[in-house]
């Protein structure tokens, strides 16, 4: 989960953040999780907090208030990454767009690929990616599905895959 307030990542259980004080009370209706993204982080904009998500020929932004800013991937240019700031250029704006992420060059090499059409697969994550992965694309309902893919994936057996799908939902 992330604050509402500055978009620190929390413990699932946080009731305050432990970055700006904020009480997270309300966190699940104001944290939007797009179905469909492939990578995912908290991140800022200016003084604007919120998820950063790489979707399919798309990134987009999405502020704790629910604002959506979409960048098209092929119209990005000048793609880089310095002291946690990722940047680019995009035809439609005056300036430099840049966002502060966390793994800033894990995000400008999966935006490389995606413009080539390679989007990061579910097997290549790390066990925290995967973990974020099956929260933004399961819900409880689904904990089957989620059993399933886990598996699939890692390869473990039933009893591991339901522990640790049963701790991430």
């Amino acid at each position: 989960m992330f604050c509402i307030n500055c978009g620190v990542e929390l413990p699932k259980e946080a009731k305050f953040c432990f970055n700006c004080g904020t009480p997270q009370t309300n966190y699940k209706e104001k944290e939007t999780v797009q179905k469909g993204s492939y990578l995912r982080s908290s991140a800022n904009y200016g003084f604007l907090y919120g998820i950063l998500e790489l979707k399919r020929g798309k990134l987009v932004f999405t502020t704790k208030k629910g604002e959506v800013t979409e960048y098209e991937l092929e119209r990005i240019q000048n793609l880089g990454a310095t002291f946690g700031i990722l940047g680019f250029t995009y035809p439609d704006q005056t300036t430099e767009v840049s966002f502060g992420v966390d793994h800033t060059k894990k995000w400008v090499q999966a935006i490389l690929d995606a413009k080539e059409g390679n989007y990061p697969q579910a097997k290549a994550l790390s066990e925290h990616e995967m973990e974020e992965y099956i929260r933004a694309h399961f819900n409880l309902t689904q904990k089957a599905a989620a059993l399933k893919y886990y598996r699939e994936q890692t390869g473990s057996d039933l009893k591991t895959a339901r522990e640790v799908v049963s701790r991430i939902l």
